[in-house]
């Protein structure tokens, strides 16, 4: 990935400290994609997202491997508890001191969950992990 130098990178925030919203437009293997991290006041939790074209035209350019092993070391880099692949919702700050509700949650909001494998049983029966992610420990589970 290199930063996309058609697109600008945009910040909002209150001026002081860290913005709040930070977008980086991005090109990874000529597709157009943006990373963009969300902070909340105090900075204790934050978001990144990874805002991805749709599936048909990502799959021309990024080999699915590639794609969650990105997906496995921006999650290790930010030790993420949890993610989501969405189709556009923001995860939210669930509970995750209630694994069983906030699994729960995230699957019917979601098309599928980044979460640890001891989670798993939280989820609707019948939920299988799709992909592992050996860096995270996370796995990937699929609607």
């Amino acid at each position: 990935m290199r930063p996309d130098p058609n697109a600008e990178r945009y910040a909002l925030g209150t001026r002081r400290g860290a913005p709040l919203i930070l977008g980086e437009p991005l090109l990874w293997n000529g597709v157009p994609v943006l990373a963009e991290a969300v902070e909340l006041a105090g900075g204790a939790v934050g978001e990144f997202t990874l805002r991805l074209p749709p599936g048909a035209e990502l799959a021309e350019a990024i080999d699915e491997a590639r794609l969650w092993e990105v997906a496995d070391r921006l999650a290790q880099e930010f030790s993420s508890p949890c993610g989501v692949i969405s189709d556009g919702r923001t995860v939210g700050y669930p509970d995750l001191r209630r694994p069983a509700a906030a699994c729960l949650r995230l699957q019917r909001l979601h098309l599928g969950v980044l979460l640890p494998p001891a989670w798993v049983p939280h989820l609707r029966s019948g939920s299988t992990p799709y992909w592992e992610l050996p860096l995270s420990r996370l796995v990937v589970v699929l609607e």
